[in-house]
């Protein structure tokens, strides 16, 4: 018959730092624990014209943001303005402005010009912030406007 031992002292604190190393997520570079608790956040601070203008359809419009912002998952990332009907298509003109930003609070100022669709009844504004290495983000910030004809 085989005799079955345990594992003792020095198997028991083996398996107790071996579990400790596999449970602890990883830290790379110069997040720390207190970091990685943080969230990233993006507000709208400002934005012209003011949130309360109802917009026209046909009518060109420069919607300019100013947004601030928590970084803390990444040591960079990118905030973008997106404008987007009520069907959630993009209507704001091509490559969307976006801006670098690195890790820390900040603000940027972004801008686009559009021509207000003729089908639109709202104009969305969202501006996401993407952490670097991210393909997709929920951390955004967003407004709307009514559209009239």
């Amino acid at each position: 018959m085989e005799k079955l031992t345990w594992p003792g002292v020095r198997g028991v604190f083996a398996l107790a730092v071996l579990s400790l190393v596999l449970l602890t997520p990883a830290c790379n570079g110069h997040d720390s624990p207190t970091e990685r608790s943080q969230s990233d956040v993006v507000t709208i601070d400002g934005i012209v014209p003011a949130i309360t203008t109802v917009l026209r359809r046909g009518t060109q419009v420069t919607i300019s943001v100013t947004a601030g912002y928590t970084l803390s998952s990444a040591s960079e990332g990118r905030l973008a303005l997106v404008l987007q009907d009520q069907d959630n298509h993009v209507i704001g003109p091509l490559p969307q402005p976006e801006a670098r930003v690195v890790r820390g609070q900040g603000s940027v100022t972004l801008s686009s010009t559009l021509t207000v669709p003729a089908s639109a009844t709202m104009v969305r504004v969202f501006v996401p912030l993407t952490p670097q290495g991210a393909t997709s983000t929920s951390t955004l910030a967003t407004a709307s406007y009514t559209v009239t004809p």
